[in-house]
């Protein structure tokens, strides 16, 4: 059998000059010049593109060293709250500024850190300026009341959440007695139905004229789980044992006044004599509509 005979191999650049040679003298000299400025253009870009981010990197260093503390600021943080909130917020962002500040995620994890934050109720954005400033807007849950378990006392915001921290007896806040259940973790609902009862009731009175004599909402007998024939809940005066005996929880009420005929007595009360209970120790305005009943 005869052995096959190999084809002879052409380089790719043989063939690269034979193409050449088959182009017209105008074409060939067209693609050597754009051959020639590819080789000029393609190295100085690169070098240009390294340029730029070298200056990149200078600027950001040169930034960093004139902002070396990044700042905080709570654009929408109720003076109310900035004494006894503003340390609670500080502690819990500062880890996250412990590094470079210019991260382009550390927004958004500021963001997220805030919305765990018991103070918090809706993060609205966190913005960076050039000057090491971030500006931080939320919706923010405001103290309404304390809640008394035992010595201790917690702060609750008008829909029963927890606030952080413990705190001391204030005549600053309300305070709502008898609750029942544990105080939950900052930032957590407390639970069960007569911290609501108290709640609902102190914010009945919050508008009033004698808003100042209350002094606290009391749940302990809530459904008259102690006494059935008793108030199931009562207000607080500033009077030594002053009581106002409430009735039912509001909304719970069965045959006896409503809470807006409750409240016209007690506005007569003051508005007659300046005082909320008339000047009694103890009044009940469950029974009568157009007045109260002093107990015997």
């Amino acid at each position: 059998m005869a052995r096959k005979s190999k084809k002879k191999r052409v380089g790719y650049f043989a063939r690269l000059g034979g193409w050449l040679a088959e182009l017209s003298d105008t074409k060939r000299r067209r693609i050597m010049r754009i051959s020639i400025a590819l080789l000029i253009v393609l190295p100085a870009t690169m070098v240009a593109v390294g340029a730029i981010e070298w200056l990149d990197a200078r600027v950001l260093d040169q930034v960093r060293a004139a902002h070396p503390d990044p700042l905080i600021e709570f654009i929408d943080l109720p003076p109310a709250i900035a004494r006894i909130a503003g340390h609670d917020l500080d502690r819990a962002l500062i880890p996250l500024l412990e590094g470079d500040w210019l991260d382009d995620q550390l927004c958004e994890r500021l963001a997220k850190r805030m919305a765990t934050i018991g103070w918090v109720k809706n993060v609205y954005f966190v913005r960076r300026s050039s000057d090491a400033k971030f500006k931080i807007s939320c919706d923010y849950r405001l103290p309404f009341a304390l809640v008394q378990r035992g010595e201790s006392f917690s702060l609750v915001d008008v829909e029963g959440f927890r606030l952080p921290g413990e705190y001391e007896y204030d005549p600053a806040w309300p305070v709502i007695q008898g609750v029942q259940a544990d105080a939950p973790k900052a930032g957590h609902r407390w639970q069960g139905r007569d911290i609501g009862a108290g709640i609902s009731l102190l914010a009945a009175v919050l508008r009033e004229p004698f808003v100042q004599q209350i002094t606290a909402a009391l749940v302990a007998n809530y459904g008259g789980r102690v006494d059935p024939r008793s108030s199931h809940v009562e207000l607080a005066t500033d009077r030594m044992g002053g009581r106002i005996r409430w009735g039912s929880a509001p909304g719970e009420e069965i045959e006896e006044n409503m809470m807006g005929q409750k409240l016209a007595i007690l506005r007569q009360n003051y508005l007659r004599t300046g005082r909320v209970d008339a000047g009694h120790p103890i009044v009940d305005v469950s029974t009568f509509s157009d007045r109260f009943t002093v107990p015997g």
